[in-house]
């Protein structure tokens, strides 16, 4: 069945920002004086959940949200230039919207951290719907979906993390495990029936067009 709406995480799908973020990883660390995981061990950690404060729970952090991005954004903005748009993405995007693909950007970075992102990678006007800070990415995918006139089985879900594969099944729709440099194919074994395992948005767009 064709799809007729794509959900689209950011941070290391359209961006690679693993060793930018990894910064703001060690300045909380440092900050609350406790020895910080590599960031091999960071992204595995990340990977299980998606969700980045039980990261820092789990490490015997207790801190607010707040807290802690308080810390980490200055931190990351300082390695702001290492991040790298991935190949092709803007493009992919445009020819995805002339497909009748409609885009939603769903992230759990908040408004002020991903718009500057999205604007170096050129998509902002690629996306029908923004929906930032999302911590429970199959509900949102639900509130979504419930309000228009399409059926699961025309939507799908591209994300770098396991939790996102995890979260479009849970939804009910299609997922697509966006391979990048950083986190490695081995921590997706274990989710299966994948629809689809690409690292490249060329990948991606050869995946909508043989559905659609």
């Amino acid at each position: 069945m064709a799809i007729k709406l794509l959900f689209l995480d950011l941070n290391g799908t359209v961006v690679d920002d693993w060793e930018s973020s990894y910064a703001g990883v060690q300045a909380i660390f440092a900050h609350y004086n406790k020895p910080c995981p590599t960031i091999g061990e960071y992204i595995e950690q990340a990977a299980a959940t998606g969700d980045y404060h039980s990261f820092y729970t789990n490490n015997c952090i207790r801190a607010t949200r707040d807290e802690l991005y308080a810390i980490y954004s200055p931190a990351y903005s300082e390695h702001a230039g290492e991040v790298v748009v991935m190949p092709h993405v803007g493009n992919v995007l445009r020819r995805l919207n002339c497909l009748g693909v409609e885009i939603h950007l769903l992230t759990a970075a908040r408004k002020d951290f991903a718009e500057p992102l999205m604007l170096a990678a050129g998509i902002e006007d690629c996306c029908a719907g923004f929906h930032y800070h999302v911590h429970n990415k199959s509900a949102q995918i639900h509130a979504v979906i419930d309000g228009m006139v399409i059926s699961q089985n025309e939507c799908a879900m591209v994300g770098d993390l396991p939790s996102d594969v995890v979260h479009a099944k849970q939804a009910g729709i299609k997922s697509i495990a966006f391979l990048n440099r950083h986190v490695p194919q081995a921590l997706f074994d274990d989710i299966h029936e994948i629809d689809c395992v690409t690292d490249s948005f060329l990948g991606l767009l050869e995946f909508i067009e043989s559905c659609n």
